[in-house]
């Protein structure tokens, strides 16, 4: 095992909340349980997770900047909120996360910002973009199926919006869209993207993907 995969861990939880579904359209009756099934699902798969490593490619697009990133990188993650992430390229930088503060540095330490995570703050959902909907009230979700995997969208409902739009500060990071490609087969979770209240759009695709020491079938 490579040594950037030998990370320790705890454990971690999501909490159940009722699902919102669209309306239902003619002719589509069934949508709105298939919908609530396949979240219960991806949160199935979520809640356990104490361990996640990962290959992967990013591309994020941060508010201010005309070029996006695009590089690999490699993610190692342990239940709560412990995260180590590596990005390569001549943009490249270091995110860590541990004890309630987040670090990024780059590649060559030329630079670094350190700051406290917001309290409502979750690896997971606003970093990884690997939804726990902790608060499944605040979205409004959409699904489309494509072969064996399902998308599942998540919008942050407009009132919801509108509250932490008021609460910038505290709310800038946080997640107002979430979107999961999840092989409704096997239950891996292939692609995430998440774009937050100011303005970052992150899109993960993950090569490999361990979940508790266990690879991911394709």
């Amino acid at each position: 095992m490579k040594p950037w995969l030998s990370i320790c861990l705890l454990c971690c939880a999501a909490a159940p909340a009722a699902v919102s579904a669209p309306p239902e359209q003619p002719g589509a009756r069934e949508v709105p349980a298939f919908l609530e099934g396949t979240v219960r699902q991806l949160r199935a798969t979520v809640a356990g997770i104490t361990t996640l490593v990962a290959r992967a490619h990013m591309v994020r697009r941060t508010a201010g900047l005309r070029e996006p990133v695009n590089a690999d990188c490699a993610i190692a993650y342990a239940a709560p909120d412990v995260l180590r992430m590596d990005v390569a390229g001549p943009c490249g930088y270091l995110l860590l996360v541990s004890n309630g503060v987040a670090t990024t540095a780059s590649a060559g330490h030329d630079w670094q910002d350190v700051r406290p995570l917001a309290g409502h703050e979750r690896v997971l959902d606003d970093v990884l973009g690997i939804a726990t909907f902790a608060d499944g009230r605040a979205f409004d979700f959409q699904l489309r199926v494509e072969g064996d995997e399902t998308v599942i969208t998540a919008y942050l409902r407009p009132d919801q919006r509108e509250k932490r739009e008021q609460a910038f500060a505290e709310y800038g990071r946080s997640a107002m869209l979430h979107v999961v490609w999840l092989n409704t087969v096997t239950g891996r979770i292939r692609q995430t993207r998440v774009r937050t209240l100011g303005g970052d759009d992150t899109t993960l695709s993950f090569r490999e993907l361990w979940i508790n020491g266990v690879l991911q079938s394709q």
